[in-house]
């Protein structure tokens, strides 16, 4: 899995080996269960994660319903990245949907990283870009794509493991009913 981070970081900013050996050592693999919670509401996020397996929601709850923000699969990011940037309390849960396990890379860590390393500081900055037009795409899909749109685009990032998200998740992920998921679905099974 390392060599898969690794391929990843390269894409966005190939390190010396020395500098990928620091950055590699902060790396904490961490193994999570079904339903455990990686991060309550109310707690500061200090970490970035990537996920070597498994399935997890990003969510909140308002008004007693849980709003899921973001799913991610084997191969993403996960984080509160507002809350790990400012040091506030997150207002949104991490939950494992399976048993799994992914690489955290602690806050504190990467900041002296930061400072002793210049092109992991702008490796840095290139994960913050690419968290940034993920949050704007999201924003975007919201007000331009219909919620079978929305549907489909998600299928198609990993529809095997989308079967072993609840549906009432995956409806809250697209704003809509389950109900409307149903007939979303049917539509789509008889093309």
């Amino acid at each position: 899995m390392k060599t898969r981070i690794k391929a990843f970081f390269d894409s966005l900013q190939p390190l010396p080996d020395t500098e990928w050996k620091a950055f590699e050592s902060c790396f904490e693999r961490m193994t999570f269960q079904k339903e455990e919670e990686l991060l309550s509401e109310g707690r500061a996020c200090d970490f970035i994660g990537f996920i070597e397996s498994g399935v997890i929601r990003f969510f909140q709850v308002k008004d007693g319903t849980e709003k899921v923000t973001a799913f991610w699969f084997s191969g993403d990011f996960l984080s509160n990245y507002r809350s790990f940037l400012s040091g506030q309390a997150s207002d949104h849960y991490i939950q494992a949907l399976t048993d799994g396990s992914y690489y955290r890379l602690k806050r504190e860590a990467l900041l002296k990283l930061y400072d002793q390393f210049p092109l992991i500081d702008r490796l840095g900055r290139l994960m913050a870009e690419r968290l940034y037009l993920m949050v704007t795409n999201r924003l975007d899909n919201l007000l331009s794509q219909t919620p079978e749109e929305r549907y489909m685009q998600l299928q198609s990032k990993n529809s095997k493991l989308l079967q072993e998200i609840p549906q009432y998740m995956v409806a809250s992920y697209l704003g809509i009913s389950p109900e409307s998921l149903s007939r979303i679905r049917k539509r789509l099974s008889t093309r």
